[in-house]
């Protein structure tokens, strides 16, 4: 399965799925506002329809952003905001030089990634940031993998539909991380893409979200964290 051709056919030609995004890249603008300065030089893996670097910069966000997919990389570098800061590459080899970023985002990334690249990729973040630098993101809450499997009309392969690769729940994703980074935070949370849902939507997701707080799950939700850079 090449997780490439996955992402090439969605950015490329057929963006409109990344609305579903909507909500959860506003939320990390957010938290990262919150704990990062003017300014901070900031690293985006995966730029989906580019939303989240129209936002980080309106934040006074000084962005770059990575991504396997050249045309995404190309549409992006034509905001002359970006200043060419956008670069085709991938996560197990950051084409960026050690402790360039006060933050790392990696938001609906890991998950696409075999044991050995996440493994990596993980090395990889924690040599581009900084001192005290923020690793920041998302993966799919308790994912059943093979509830999402498909098969290839014309090889008879079968594959996730997005190309998830890894599941995580709030333990084993703290293990994950806990390799690298000291964990600040993990929290179970629906995104809901306000702009593209109506009244019923949003009620929907405020009470599976008020439900999250006491312990109940649901198919479908986040798993948000954010994690620091280990002093030497």
């Amino acid at each position: 399965m090449n997780q490439e051709k996955i992402w090439q056919h969605f950015q490329n030609e057929a963006p409109e799925v990344f609305q579903q995004a909507d909500g959860r890249i506003r939320f990390l603008v957010r938290q990262l506002k919150r704990r990062t300065h003017f300014g901070a030089a900031v690293l985006n893996v995966g730029v989906g329809g580019g939303l989240f670097e129209r936002l980080a910069i309106q934040q006074g966000m000084n962005i770059h952003s990575l991504d396997p997919d050249a045309g995404a990389i190309a549409r992006l570098n034509a905001n002359r905001e970006m200043k060419q800061q956008a670069m085709v590459g991938c996560l197990e080899s950051v084409p960026f030089p050690s402790a360039t970023f006060d933050a790392v985002v990696v938001s609906e990334v890991l998950e696409h990634l075999s044991d050995g690249a996440l493994d990596q990729a993980l090395f990889e973040i924690d040599r581009v940031l900084g001192p005290r630098g923020l690793v920041v993101g998302t993966v799919p809450a308790n994912e059943n993998l093979e509830e999402q499997l498909t098969v290839c009309p014309c090889c008879g392969e079968k594959f996730h539909r997005w190309g998830h690769l890894q599941t995580f729940d709030d333990d084993r994703l703290r293990k994950v991380l806990s390799l690298q980074f000291r964990v600040q935070m993990i929290r179970e949370k629906f995104f809901v893409p306000w702009s593209y849902v109506d009244w019923k939507g949003k009620t929907v997701c405020v009470v599976k979200n008020c439900l999250l707080r006491l312990g109940i799950s649901w198919p479908g939700a986040s798993l948000y964290f954010v994690a620091v850079k280990r002093l030497p």
